[in-house]
């Protein structure tokens, strides 16, 4: 799964039944998650941060957190956030 979806995703478990997906993945430093607070994030309806996992501790975050570069990030998401939820981990797009 990590060789279609986008970003850097470490594992995917699918949740039939719910229509959901549990996605593993590590924060980029380029991302559109990292270095704000949690609470400031444009994350879709319909997916949540789950677990932070920074230097082997896990975090399970709350509004003021901050995802640093290279934390595992788990993040809870209806088929229908996915799209949305690949957008916010892949890179920013600089206009110069």
């Amino acid at each position: 799964m990590h060789y279609i979806r986008k970003g850097k995703v470490l594992s995917v478990a699918t949740l039939r039944e719910e229509d959901a997906e549990v996605i593993e993945t590590v924060a980029l430093e380029t991302s559109d998650i990292v270095n704000r607070p949690i609470r400031e994030l444009k994350f879709p309806k319909g997916a949540l941060i789950g677990a932070v996992v920074r230097n082997g501790d896990v975090i399970i975050p709350g509004g003021d957190d901050v995802i640093l570069p290279e934390d595992r990030v788990v993040i809870f998401a209806l088929q229908s956030s996915i799209p949305k939820v690949e957008k916010a981990l892949m890179v920013k797009l600089e206009y110069f």
